[in-house]
């Protein structure tokens, strides 16, 4: 089952970034509340050139944790609606369109000095059946400093598959924290980075720490490797 979930969450995904092909090229909000965000404005995650080039393995697994963390910036891709849909002035404002049989309802709202979207699903996807469907939502501060954003199980609209929370601080020090109920296990991330693109991340499963590293603005790093009990069984460095 939860492999369908998933497959059906890619699904969701090729469907909306293609209907989404043609959005604005700027993602950065207004906080003019008489007009619509243009969308998210937290910009993805930067690793220093020489840790992204390292051949060192542990580094090359933080730059794979980081496009992993990075997906939720592709994903926020979503909340521009594109083309010509049918809408209403706001807010909220309440855009609709079609498409491959699909009716897509994604709706903008402001609440609590935050921009709140939800997206909505009606209709039929390969075997997968949409009833007013929420596949995904997102909240972010009017200022653009906070935010978070669900992917909904497709069969369970109350309970999120993955989940992504983040703050930018003023500083410039980016906190983001990524969950996944995946495949049966919860699975988290932990980054913190700052302004010059050194940072730290944490690897969880359950509430088990598992792997954690610690880069420098130049990109030489070192790691720590833990067992399933939390313990550390290895530690090392990259140059």
């Amino acid at each position: 089952m939860k492999k369908f979930r998933l497959i059906a969450i890619l699904l969701i995904f090729g469907v909306l970034l293609f209907s989404c092909s043609s959005k604005k090229e700027s993602n950065n909000i207004s906080n003019q509340q008489d007009q619509p965000p243009e969308g998210l404005s937290v910009e993805p995650v930067e690793l220093p050139s020489a840790m992204q080039q390292s051949p060192d393995i542990h580094a090359q697994k933080v730059v794979s944790y980081i496009g992993l963390l990075n997906s939720f910036h592709e994903m926020s891709s979503l909340l521009t609606y594109t083309g010509n849909p049918q809408g209403t002035s706001g807010p909220p404002w309440v855009y609709s369109w079609t498409h491959q049989g699909l009716s897509i309802t994604m709706t903008i709202k402001v609440e609590d000095q935050q921009y709140h979207w939800i997206l909505v699903f009606n209709g039929v996807m390969g075997e997968q059946q949409f009833n007013n469907t929420k596949v995904f939502e997102a909240w972010e501060s009017l200022d653009g400093s906070s935010g978070k954003m669900y992917v909904y199980d497709v069969q369970d609209q109350n309970n999120p598959s993955m989940e992504w929370n983040w703050q930018k601080d003023k500083d410039g020090t980016l906190t983001i924290n990524f969950i996944s109920h995946l495949e049966g296990e919860i699975s988290k991330i932990k980054l913190v980075e700052h302004s010059d693109l050194s940072g730290s991340i944490e690897i969880y499963k359950g509430d088990v720490l598992t792997f954690k590293a610690e880069w420098n603005a130049d990109g030489t790093g070192q790691w720590w490797a833990y067992d399933s009990n939390g313990q550390q069984i290895e530690s090392g460095t990259w140059a």
